[in-house]
């Protein structure tokens, strides 16, 4: 099942658009379309997309205020949670649907968001943002972009992150969606090769 890192591809250029609520378009962040992961899960099961490989490319420091995720959007997902994965195994969760707060060996912490703060021109290993949610509805998609929010500078700024990952969702009651969930209570990972179709 389902929680794939998302990595950045060719860089984008430092930018600043128009002025919002939400302040400045500004990208430091860099990120592209990248290498696009494939993976599959049953409805009703949590489903984790790790954030990873930030990395500050300008010249103040930015601290992470929120993170939204931009599509799909609801009725077809619901429970969206972002939080900031730390502890001792504070990796990228690859491949893993479920808790991931019960799941063993991850022996997760959450923390704040504004906890992620990147000095200029560096990455950080303080945490890995994980978008958390469910799917409510069988299907294939494409998860992306993410909008962060973050303050630079005592300014207030935004840009858009691209996951390149498609999910193609199973009835949980279908026969690929039984044999996704067996062994769900400890987590587990997605089985290659499925192909959507039910039972």
């Amino acid at each position: 099942m389902a929680a794939v890192a998302a990595t950045a591809g060719t860089a984008l250029t430092a930018c600043a658009l128009g002025q919002g609520p939400g302040g400045s378009q500004r990208t430091i962040f860099p990120t592209g379309n990248g290498t696009t992961s494939w993976t599959a899960d049953p409805t009703g099961v949590i489903v984790n997309v790790g954030i990873g490989n930030l990395a500050n490319t300008s010249h103040a420091r930015a601290t992470i205020r929120a993170v939204k995720l931009i599509a799909p959007s609801a009725p077809a997902i619901r429970d969206l949670n972002y939080w900031v994965m730390q502890g001792r195994r504070s990796m990228i969760p690859m491949g893993v649907s479920g808790n991931l707060r019960s799941c063993p060996g991850y022996e997760t912490t959450s923390a704040p968001m504004g906890r992620l703060s990147f000095a200029a021109r560096s990455a950080t290993q303080a945490g890995v943002i994980i978008v958390s949610f469910i799917f409510t509805r069988p299907g294939h998609y494409a998860i992306g972009p993410v909008r962060i929010d973050y303050v630079s500078g005592g300014h207030r700024y935004w840009q858009l992150y691209y996951l390149s990952l498609k999910i193609t969702v199973v009835p949980a009651a279908s026969r690929l969606g039984r044999n996704l969930r067996i062994g769900m209570s400890s987590c587990q990972l997605s089985g290659p090769g499925a192909d959507g179709r039910s039972g």
